[in-house]
């Protein structure tokens, strides 16, 4: 493995500018639907973990992606009502302005006077080493939720649709250990596509005025950000009902945490493997909980009566959705 330099880069000779880097972290238009309703570079298979219960055309067909319409919206305690289950969800929907496929979320904050918030997250974990059937890296998940390389975080950009909300948005990062950081994007009170940037205020661009540190390298440093998710923040005070928004792409400049400009010596980690271990260990277990709750639904799933149901209202009788919201509930 290449060798890692100190957060700041040791060796650069200016303030980090030489080795800085602009990386896409996410973008929905990678994500559409081509196969089926998946898609397929992200597509993985959680069949094996179902039991022997289920015939191999059904473990075949167990399969989830980051397609966009897969992806959840998770509320915090307080928020979490059975309308705001039911109305919120994402889908793909295609920009006119952008001539790309963006997500689009629809966010129903319940009438109560607190604050909400509500994040989209991928449907899984998204692996920070996907590991090929020869244990390999095979990078299905670089740029689409992973950035690799990445040492000081000079800035995030939030391509993003408004509706004059007055709601703050904010990125959900992790690194390779799992902790993470909430980064503040602003609010979407504008109209249309906005690119919403956020300046990391603890950046320094002079080497001479950094903290320089010489850190254990491999395998201790494993240079990356992923996407956990992005939240959308109601204030107290703030209009309750339906929220919807488009989210288009999402980047990051940074320095590079390791050169890439210098011949390879040794490669640590194909002599010892000790990364890809210890990501298997967490991919086995990440895999089989989500693989336990995906069979689940899909066990679910085929309980579900699919008969058309009768239309009480063209009798006029009881409405037929009991759960839909009154007139002007929505507005809280």
């Amino acid at each position: 493995m290449k060798r890692l330099l100190a957060l700041s880069g040791i060796f650069l000779l200016s303030a980090g500018l030489a080795f800085a880097e602009t990386s896409t972290l996410i973008d929905f238009n990678d994500l559409v639907a081509d196969n089926g309703d998946q898609n397929a570079a992200t597509t993985i298979n959680f069949g094996q973990f179902a039991g022997s219960s289920f015939t191999q055309a059904e473990r075949d067909s167990m399969q989830t992606s980051l397609a966009i319409a897969n992806w959840n919206v998770i509320f915090n305690a307080s928020a979490r009502t059975r309308q705001s289950l039911l109305l919120s969800r994402t889908q793909q929907v295609d920009s006119a302005f952008l001539g790309v496929a963006t997500m689009g979320v629809r966010i129903f904050f319940p009438p109560f006077n607190s604050a909400a918030s509500a994040t989209i997250t991928p449907p899984f974990e998204i692996p920070s080493l996907w590991l090929a059937d020869d244990g390999g890296d095979i990078n299905r998940f670089d740029n689409r939720g992973v950035v690799k390389n990445v040492g000081e975080i000079r800035s995030i950009s939030l391509d993003i649709r408004g509706l004059n909300f007055p709601h703050h948005v904010s990125i959900i990062l992790s690194d390779f250990d799992g902790r993470t950081r909430e980064i503040p994007m602003g609010n979407l009170r504008f109209d249309g596509w906005r690119t919403l940037t956020w300046n990391n205020p603890a950046y320094v661009f002079e080497v001479r005025r950094r903290q320089l540190e010489a850190r254990p390298l491999y395998p201790f440093t494993i240079p990356l950000i992923k996407l956990q998710g992005i939240r959308i923040h109601r204030d107290a005070s703030m209009p309750s009902g339906d929220f919807i928004t488009n989210i288009a792409r999402i980047e990051v400049a940074y320095d590079l945490a390791v050169r890439n400009d210098v011949p390879q010596d040794i490669d640590d980690e194909a002599m010892w493997g000790i990364l890809h271990a210890r990501e298997a260990t967490r991919m086995t277990h990440e895999m089989r909980n989500f693989g336990e709750r995906q069979i689940l639904e899909f066990v679910e799933g085929m309980l579900i009566d699919t008969s058309t149901p009768r239309d009480f209202s063209a009798d006029g009788n009881i409405p037929m959705n009991t759960f839909a919201p009154t007139p002007g509930a929505a507005g809280g």
